[in-house]
């Protein structure tokens, strides 16, 4: 095939705060699996080679994986990652380049591996002013215009991150000053004018992960995606159990245990040695490995991480990390009394979240005292204890601000 993956995952990944503590945001964990996980898994297909480009502080969860390391100090831009990447496997005919987190994009894959030479993925939009936007004359990109100003728009049609580019244009873009951050898209459009840019339209764009409240859609697509469900041999399920996936699959993993009177309503997925409690209801939630949902609560459209312990409390619309430990009787509102759409407050900022059910965000390794809630929209660091019946909202940063 003669051709390479460089998957880009060397952000500091700031704005997924509070999931980007201890990992790049695409470390985290879905139905069994990480994000990176899955595009390497998706990638590994279509080439001979696969690269990941990482920040020191991650080559360790690399360990095992069958790919190159290519290490990015500082995170200066997209141009100068995908250099770094180059650089560890500069003898293929061309490149595949895609962030970490494309890990549902199997058709855009798939399209752009079918054409020639150099191809871009773009798709429509309404806010053009936005994004870089390209210019296309005789069916190829001529230029692209990054943030026009309104009016001055060369086109509808914004850039996906996925490239596929030769080894061409990747010794072009290293003659370039790489440290701009729109660098990539700069010699991308004055590559287009003596050479030739392809391009596939995508209608419907892939899923972003800028915030940690969009892991939800992640979480979305791949129960929709389960194509069966599957309760493994050495699962527990009580014969009072109730396994329902009349309306979505329903995947259990090894080990897993669902007491007397649970209810999994798919799409759903248990992970390994998880633990459903007596009279727990999960639907369409994903439960990681060695999580236990104790008994009498009730999970929706959530993440519940790895080792993550809670009972008697109700979950909605939320991401529960790794570790992280809640006593009886927490409720996590996901929904406003107007109905309207749930804002977050982050880095002293106001985020439209384009969400009207959005729950918690709780960091790894936080433990929350007993008859304690949040609003919609409350993000809680890493690492905080939370004493009893504490009533929480907005961005909880550190102990005092309770």
């Amino acid at each position: 095939m003669s051709k390479a993956a460089i998957i880009l995952a060397a952000g500091e990944s700031s704005r997924a705060w509070p999931l980007n503590h201890h990992k790049h945001k695409s470390m985290v964990k879905i139905g069994g699996k990480t994000l990176l996980d899955r595009t390497i898994q998706n990638v590994s297909k279509y080439v001979d080679d696969v690269v990941v480009v990482v920040s020191p502080r991650d080559t360790s969860l690399l360990k095992g994986k069958d790919v190159r390391t290519a290490i990015q100090p500082i995170p200066v831009s997209t141009a100068d990652a995908v250099v770094k990447g180059y650089e560890v496997a500069p003898n293929y005919k061309e490149y595949l380049i895609l962030n970490a987190y494309h890990a549902f994009s199997e058709d855009i894959i798939e399209q752009m591996m079918n054409k020639e030479g150099n191809v871009l993925s773009i798709t429509p939009t309404e806010n053009p002013s936005r994004y870089g936007v390209v210019e296309v004359k005789n069916n190829k990109i001529k230029k692209i215009v990054e943030k026009p100003k309104e009016g001055k728009e060369p086109s509808n049609l914004r850039v996906i991150g996925i490239y596929k580019v030769t080894k061409d244009f990747l010794e072009f873009l290293k003659t370039k000053d790489v440290e701009e951050g729109d660098a990539l898209e700069k010699a991308l459009s004055d590559y287009a004018t003596f050479s030739s840019l392809d391009y596939i339209i995508i209608e419907e764009p892939p899923l972003s992960l800028k915030y940690s409240w969009q892991y939800l859609d992640f979480v979305k697509v791949f129960l929709k995606r389960l194509e069966k469900s599957f309760v493994h041999k050495d699962a527990i399920i009580a014969k009072t159990a109730v396994i329902d996936d009349t309306e979505g699959n329903v995947i259990i993993e090894k080990d897993a245990k669902v007491m007397d009177y649970a209810v999994i309503k798919g799409p759903a997925y248990i992970g390994e040695g998880a633990i459903v409690g007596t009279h727990t209801l999960i639907r369409m939630s994903s439960v990681e490995s060695n999580a236990i949902v104790g008994a009498h609560s009730e999970v929706v459209r959530s993440l519940i991480g790895s080792n993550a312990h809670l009972h008697r409390s109700y979950i909605g619309d939320s991401v529960i990390d790794d570790d992280v430990k809640i006593g009886a009787g927490f409720i996590a509102a996901n929904r406003l009394l107007s109905r309207k759409e749930v804002y977050v407050e982050l880095q002293g900022n106001l985020i439209k979240t384009g969400k009207t059910s959005l729950g918690c965000v709780i960091g790894k390794g936080t433990v929350i005292g007993v008859q304690s809630s949040t609003m919609p929209g409350t993000l809680i660091a890493p690492h905080l204890k939370i004493k009893p019946h504490s009533m929480l909202k907005g961005s909880i940063y550190e102990i005092h601000n309770i």
